[in-house]
This record gives C-alpha cells, sequence and structure tokens, in this order.
C-alpha cells in the first residue's frame, strides 16, 4: 500500500506572471528578494503570513507569455491547504508610500484630469491631479492631492464645485472595491 505524505507548516504556491510585469519589475531594480508575496484568500481577506518567493522559471510559456513564479508561505495554522484557490498580490518590502483612488472617482474634460475633494469647511473643490499608474481599478495620484484629503468617489455627477456637503468617510479602498 501507497501513501501521500502531505506538508502542511509551509505551502508552496505557483502562480503565472507576464512578461510586461516582469519587464516592470527588473526595470525597477527588482529581485525575487526585494518582493514580499500575499495570498488573497476566497474570502476576499489577506492571508496574516507574508510569502517570500523562491522560484522563478527561467522559461516562457508561449501560449500564456507568462513565467511560473513560486512563493512559499509560511502555514502555522494550516489555513492553506492543497488544491485551495488564492490570489498573490505582490509588493516590494521597501516599496514607496503612494496615493491611490478608485479610477472612477476621475473626470477628464479639455484640460485633463480632475477629482472633487472635500475642503475643511465641507466645501467640494475641484482639484487637477497628474495620474500614475492604473492596476486593478486603482490609480496613483502623483500630484494634485496629498494622503488624507477626502476625495468624492461616488456622485461627482451631482456635486458641483463649492457646494457643500456632509462627506461619509470610506476606511478602506481595495481593488475588489470599497469598504
Amino acid at each position: 500500500m501507497l501513501a501521500t505524505v502531505v506538508q502542511d507548516d509551509s505551502v508552496e504556491v505557483p502562480f503565472p506572471v507576464t512578461q510586461r510585469e516582469m519587464l516592470e519589475a527588473k526595470r525597477g531594480g527588482g529581485t525575487a528578494e526585494t518582493f514580499l508575496a500575499r495570498a488573497r484568500l476566497a474570502d476576499g481577506s489577506l492571508y496574516d503570513q507574508e510569502g517570500r518567493i523562491n522560484f522563478v522559471d527561467v522559461q516562457v510559456d508561449p501560449r500564456t507569455d507568462g513565467q511560473i513564479v513560486r512563493a512559499l508561505f509560511p502555514n502555522p495554522k494550516s489555513t492553506l491547504v492543497d488544491g485551495q484557490t488564492v490570489r498573490i498580490v505582490i509588493e516590494e518590502k521597501d516599496g514607496a508610500k503612494v496615493v491611490v483612488i478608485p479610477h472612477s472617482a476621475v473626470a477628464v474634460d479639455q484640460s485633463g484630469p480632475y477629482v472633487f475633494v472635500v475642503a475643511k469647511d465641507n466645501r467640494v473643490e475641484l482639484r487637477r491631479v497628474r495620474l500614475g499608474t492604473v492596476r486593478e481599478g486603482l490609480v496613483v495620484v502623483e500630484e494634485g492631492i496629498a494622503a488624507g484629503d477626502l476625495v468624492v468617489v461616488q456622485g461627482q455627477q451631482r456635486v458641483p464645485a463649492g457646494m457643500t456637503v456632509a462627506p461619509q468617510v470610506v476606511t478602506t479602498i481595495t481593488p475588489e472595491g470599497t469598504r
């Protein structure tokens, strides 16, 4: 009789990375050691343990234009199990902090992109912004707003500049939406 030995104190998770993403990482000076892997579980929450990249395939699959990368996650509570599906989020260990907002909060006119910001007196003001990378519904704001500014993320069509509003603060913005 044969038996299958399963080790679950640490779990290896293979995932594909596109050539575009690999080139972006390399151009930014990234190596496997400069990135952390995070696992997003089926319920949308992030797994409480950080993973480390321990393998990058040397071949590209021509059908998918991707390489297989593998991350190793500690699994002290046996949360991760064989065959489980997770989404992998890659973060820089010492990445720069940036301001991100939902891409849907940005409007564009002939003068360029802008957002509505709620000032200290609860009056709405139009603020021109310079945008950076857009990914998974979020956009990096390189110039125009700062961390802590209140940005109107819903109902921009009904809020003209100068209007007084009663803002409701959204505490967390995730790629899946606001929470």
